[in-house]
């Protein structure tokens, strides 16, 4: 069996709905890098006591107990966080989207915002009032760029399955090789996902989606 290397959309719809009760109303406290491409958030919540938050770059982002090594110095994205949050609140935790994004919001409007984007290489990014205070590391597309001072863009966001209806379910698979991967790309599932739901539903996954009959259509909707 292949080992899970990173979050999927599904995972990180599931994980901030799980996480928001356990750390907004936490304090910032410090930041850490225990290891390359990783970064340690540790938040204090009055009469509870601290709560550890561990991201790496385009895997995860998840609540922790383990007790990890940090080095005496933080890095520069680390100093640059304690730099700006101190002790602020955390006011809201959010996906953006269907993607693969994560926002957590720090103290009263405008909020600083610290952004984690899981997606393909990764990447952290501290924002407030729509401009860049600093990266993990800087990046340029031809839409977008990351660097301190840069107005801050959000990546385009994909289709989310699971606000469609039938109708736009049906749209998103047009023009697919097979059910799979019209599942998979189309409907932005994923291949595992796309997977499953071909073999509940009862579809073999190789066949076109123009191919299907409406009830087989509704099935995989469903």
């Amino acid at each position: 069996m292949s080992v899970k290397r990173s979050m999927t959309s599904f995972d990180l719809r599931v994980e901030v709905q799980e996480l928001a009760p356990l750390i907004v109303g936490s304090r910032f406290q410090k930041a850490f890098d225990p290891v390359a491409n990783a970064l340690l958030i540790r938040l204090h919540r009055a009469g509870e006591g601290r709560v550890s938050l561990l991201t790496q770059l385009g895997r995860f982002v998840v609540a922790t107990e383990q007790e990890l090594k940090t080095p005496k110095t933080p890095g520069h994205f680390p100093a640059l966080l304690r730099k700006h949050l101190g002790n602020a609140p955390l006011t809201a935790i959010a996906q953006h989207g269907f993607d693969r994004v994560v926002t957590l919001s720090f103290g009263s409007e405008p909020t600083t915002d610290l952004v984690l984007e899981l997606f393909g290489r990764g990447n952290m990014v501290l924002v407030r009032d729509g401009r860049i205070l600093g990266v993990h590391h800087s990046e340029t597309w031809k839409d977008r760029t990351l660097k301190g001072g840069s107005e801050y863009i959000l990546p385009t966001s994909r289709s989310d399955p699971t606000a469609m209806d039938l109708a736009e379910f049906r749209a998103s698979l047009e023009g697919g090789v097979d059910s799979v991967r019209a599942l998979a790309l189309g409907a932005n599932l994923g291949g595992t996902y796309a997977e499953e739901v071909c073999l509940r539903a009862g579809v073999d996954k190789t066949r076109t989606p123009g191919d299907l009959s409406e009830d087989e259509t509704a099935s995989l909707h469903a």
